[in-house]
């Protein structure tokens, strides 16, 4: 279904609040508050409101190539102080997973963990049942 003007005006308009919004797009200011919150559960007008805020954000955040080339810079640039060298050094290690442990294993024979959960729901069973008793006994 299409949005109407004034659903594509609340869209423009909407900053956070959703009265504030459905009254400068042109509805009722005794209405506003119900119609702002009927807005906000339309998916049409979530969806408008979402490719609004990406594409305004998206010049603000940094692509991931954008980060490694920065701290690349950084990290060769010799007039900056070595604590920050070291630091853009360290993150650029920590984003391509350079410092993650990596351990092999073998392993023969199978892996079930079922009858270990078979044996812990037996317990709790019992202590279940244990308990059910002494609280017959009780009363």
């Amino acid at each position: 279904m299409a949005l109407t003007a004034k659903q594509r005006a609340f869209i423009e308009y909407y900053t956070g609040n959703a009265a504030e919004a459905a009254i400068k797009a042109g509805y009722s200011k005794d209405s506003a508050y119900t119609l702002g919150q009927r807005l906000m559960n339309n998916a049409e007008v979530i969806a408008e409101i979402k490719a609004r805020e990406a594409k305004r954000l998206e010049p603000d955040i940094a692509t991931r190539e954008e980060r490694f080339k920065f701290w690349t810079r950084a990290m060769r640039d010799e007039d900056t102080p070595m604590k920050e060298r070291l630091k853009a050094s360290e993150l650029l290690g920590k984003a391509e997973g350079d410092f993650l442990e990596r351990v092999e294993m073998e392993h023969t024979g199978s892996l079930d963990i079922r009858g270990e959960v078979r044996l812990r729901l037996l317990e709790l069973m019992k202590e279940k049942r244990d308990s059910e008793r002494k609280q017959a006994d009780n009363d």
